[in-house]
């Protein structure tokens, strides 16, 4: 990843003798890593680190956690990049706690467990990303996590490589929790994702911003009784207007209202993109007020 790195870059780097008992210590060659729940390795940071401290030091870096599966292979579920900052030093071993897991368990079992383990000490310690909390929660079978992937597969999504063949989605909690507190329905926000594709099929991602404002419009739109659009008229508009005004999808949500964000970006989509005269305005839950202040925006 660092083309450059060679071996001068750690020459002079110290590396401070270690308190820890020689049966505590484990050599970095017999350990195993499951990336299925680790978070995603910034291998460049984790060289900046190395040269601030001008090194590894063994009490401050402290132990990293291993589990022994009923395999009989040592995976570091916690310390990860400890044990990479120690191989990059050329450090031959690191100091370890180990827990065994229980020998009923299988394969999938232990790697469950451990990913429970990792996203509690990391949620309590180390501030993560919702999604990779969410991502640690897929590979523990949460309920609510697996919901979302569901959708995210369903929608062509993907999020911290859980659906690879999707398209990346930004904004992730914007969508997760309209979705889970159930304030956006599946079908709108399937309906949304396969617009936003159609329409920025040139784009590599999809903005979660745009993807809430619009399934919140389609779903104001379904209740209407008479005037309502079809997901056709709907993405014809969008077309135009990628054409002929704005093809970034940042257009649209940059002048959202934070406390009305589905709203303000749906209201922008229906006066802007439709050019709504059937009433589906009305239906978006605006004020007079926040109308006004995206207008003038």
């Amino acid at each position: 990843q660092i083309t450059n790195f060679q071996q001068k870059t750690i020459e002079g780097f110290i590396i401070t003798p270690s308190h820890v008992e020689q049966e505590y210590l484990e050599d970095l060659n017999d350990l195993w890593v499951d990336l299925t729940y680790q978070r995603v390795i910034r291998l460049r940071k984790i060289v900046n680190k190395i040269q601030k401290h001008q090194g590894f030091n063994h009490s401050g870096a402290g132990r990293a956690d291993v589990a022994i599966r009923t395999s009989g292979r040592k995976y570091v579920w916690d310390g990860l990049r400890r044990c990479m900052k120690a191989g990059i030093c050329g450090l031959p071993n690191i100091a370890v706690t180990r827990t065994k897991h229980l020998p009923q368990l299988t394969e999938l079992e232990c790697r469950r467990e451990e990913a429970l383990w990792f996203k509690m000490r990391q949620a309590d310690t180390e501030k993560m990303k919702p999604e990779e909390v969410w991502r640690a929660e897929v590979v523990f079978r949460d309920p609510d996590a697996l919901k979302f992937l569901k959708l995210l597969i369903n929608a062509k999504l993907n999020v911290e490589q859980q659906n690879p063949n999707g398209v990346s989605l930004g904004g992730f909690s914007e969508v997760f929790n309209s979705y889970i507190k159930n304030v956006l329905s599946e079908n709108v926000i399937v309906r949304a994702s396969n617009i936003i594709q159609s329409v920025y099929s040139k784009e590599t991602n999809v903005s979660g911003y745009l993807l809430v404002g619009l399934a919140w419009l389609l779903q104001k739109n379904d209740d209407l009784d008479m005037g309502s659009y079809t997901d056709e008229d709907i993405t014809k508009s969008f077309k135009e207007w990628v054409d002929t005004v704005d093809w970034r999808q940042n257009a649209i949500t940059k002048n959202r209202l934070n406390a009305k964000t589905r709203e303000s970006i749906a209201y922008i989509i229906a006066k802007r993109v439709l050019k709504d005269d059937n009433g589906l305005i009305q239906n978006l839950g605006m004020l007079d007020d926040d109308m006004d202040v995206v207008d003038n925006a």
